[in-house]
């Protein structure tokens, strides 16, 4: 019996880290301006589609710098991570970023050539957090 318990507890906990409450939060170009509660301590991934064989990647600034921290960046091409990347052929930049105090939060991502300087932009985003 208890045995049988043991079993019923561990298999409650997989189901629930596996429920869609307990996966990362995924912020696209279309959650830009919507504001977000987030948890401090956790991470928010930021996933923007993008082409850098045309020299146009995105720059992310955090304000306040301190409330959060780029933690990982890597871009994944169309298709998926297990995907052989196509010469010329888009992608997604991902972005983890680790909350780490309360309070109002901005992500501000540009899309631009950087050494154009800030007459290349093409695209700005906004994503405004609150974090908890």
């Amino acid at each position: 019996m208890k045995q049988a318990r043991n079993f019923l507890a561990a298999l409650l906990c997989l189901c629930a880290f596996a429920s869609p409450g307990f996966a990362a939060t995924v912020l696209t170009e279309a959650d830009a301006n919507a504001p977000r509660v987030v948890a401090v301590g956790k991470t928010i991934e930021l996933r923007l589609i993008e082409n850098p064989s045309t020299g146009y990647t995105w720059s992310v600034t955090l304000d306040p710098s301190t409330a959060a921290a780029v933690v990982a960046d890597r871009w994944t091409p169309a298709g998926g991570s297990g995907a052989q990347p196509m010469p010329g052929g888009s992608g997604a930049r991902d972005l983890t970023v680790a909350i780490k105090q309360p309070g109002l939060l901005a992500i501000r991502a540009k899309n631009w050539r950087a050494w154009e300087g800030d007459a290349s932009v093409t695209q700005r985003l906004e994503f405004r957090l609150d974090a908890r």
